[in-house]
């Protein structure tokens, strides 16, 4: 066949070539037959070896499976240790009655007898978590404090002056319990006002108080009835005691009361002063004191007495006040104010002690009511209820 292709050139025949299937010959026949066994061993050998069996271990295959991400398992974390709360009345957080002033020794010795004995007098309150009521008395350096403690602490209650207390009111909602009382029988008093003294020639008026040359004494400028109480009250009529281009404050050349009083009589040439402010009274006991011949130079000093002014106000006395009820519950200032009262009126050691410490002669129980004609005349006279100054 291959001597004939060579042979002929069919294309230069012309012709179209045919393709004739050749039957098998009984050699290629007896080929296929001889190797069908061998290539079929071969074929379930790959089989084989591509399902893993076989005694010879094959590498296994990587394949890449896409699917959904496994869910993680959600573990616990321990959170970090809070402390809970401590309860205010328990031993651990007692309630504080705080009083503004010096803690000297002779307090010291009191705050710790009254602490124990108002602890003692709540021991038999009962209610979840307490097994009693525990207090203790402290002391607060100024005012601002005070008021600071009233409308922010969970724990504090204070006494503190008429001011302070119209500030805390006004500021965040505190509450006055009860009121000092100074006094007995028909000179029991739950305030305290001023008298003006002035040289009469000098000043028969108001209008007269202040002016070219005119100056007032005073003890101290953190006087209350000697300075802060008139400077409040003169302001309702126009007059600033603080205005230095219309009067002179004088705080020196005197010793006390006695002798400012002295120096508002006399010339020009001779007087400290032509007005000062005194407690109620005062002026009476200073001119009873002194002898007839001093008691005659002393002939044009009197009390200022005047149509325009009926009368002075009377500023409350000092008020034990408790903080707003969002900040101490109700009922631990009930049990405190029921205890308070029992020891008042059981008039023994602890309130002999409770007097000295907070300087009265009896505690009376009041309520915002009792406060509503002074805070008026506050904002009458235009002063900062958010300030104690």
């Amino acid at each position: 066949m291959a001597e004939l292709a060579d042979a002929v050139d069919l294309k230069s025949t012309g012709l179209t070539p045919v393709w004739v299937r050749v039957p098998p010959t009984p050699f290629r026949s007896k080929i296929i037959k001889r190797h069908y066994g061998l290539l079929t061993f071969f074929a379930l050998l790959l089989l084989l070896t591509a399902c893993g069996g076989g005694d010879t271990e094959a590498t296994p295959v990587r394949r890449s499976t896409v699917g959904p991400s496994p869910t993680p398992t959600l573990r616990s974390t321990a959170l970090p240790t809070v402390a809970s709360p401590v309860p205010v009345g328990v031993p651990d957080n007692p309630i504080k009655i705080a009083f503004v002033g010096e803690l000297t020794t002779a307090r010291r010795t009191l705050i710790t007898t009254l602490s124990e004995a108002l602890t003692n007098e709540l021991s038999n309150f009962r209610l979840g978590y307490y097994d009693g009521i525990t207090v203790e008395f402290i002391a607060v350096e100024s005012r601002q404090e005070a008021l600071q403690l009233l409308c922010t602490a969970h724990d504090t209650v204070v006494l503190v002056d008429a001011f302070t207390y119209i500030a805390a009111e006004n500021r965040c909602g505190a509450i006055p319990t009860f009121q000092i009382e100074n006094g007995t029988g028909s000179r029991a008093r739950r305030g305290t006002s001023f008298e003006l003294v002035v040289n009469t020639r000098i000043v028969p008026n108001l209008t007269n108080l202040t002016g070219r040359d005119r100056r007032f004494c005073a003890i101290s400028l953190e006087s209350d009835t000697g300075f802060i109480y008139p400077a409040l009250a003169l302001r309702q009529y126009n007059i600033d005691l603080l205005d230095s281009e219309t009067i002179e404050i004088v705080t020196e050349g005197f010793e006390n009361d006695e002798e400012m009083v002295k120096g508002l009589a006399g010339g020009a040439n001779q007087r400290i002063c032509e007005s000062a402010a005194l407690p109620v009274g005062r002026f009476e006991e200073i001119l009873d004191d002194l002898p007839e011949d001093e008691q005659d130079d002393l002939q044009d000093v009197g009390i200022f007495t005047s149509n325009e002014v009926t009368e002075w106000p009377v500023i409350p006395n000092d008020v034990l006040v408790f903080p707003p009820e969002n900040l101490l519950p109700e009922f631990l200032r009930t049990e405190i104010v029921n205890a308070i009262a029992a020891i008042v009126s059981d008039n023994g050691e602890a309130n002999d002690d409770l007097k000295t410490l907070f300087g009265y002669d009896d505690l009376v129980a009041v309520t915002p009511d009792d406060f509503a004609e002074f805070s008026t005349w506050l904002r009458t006279i235009g002063w900062n209820m958010a300030s104690t100054n």
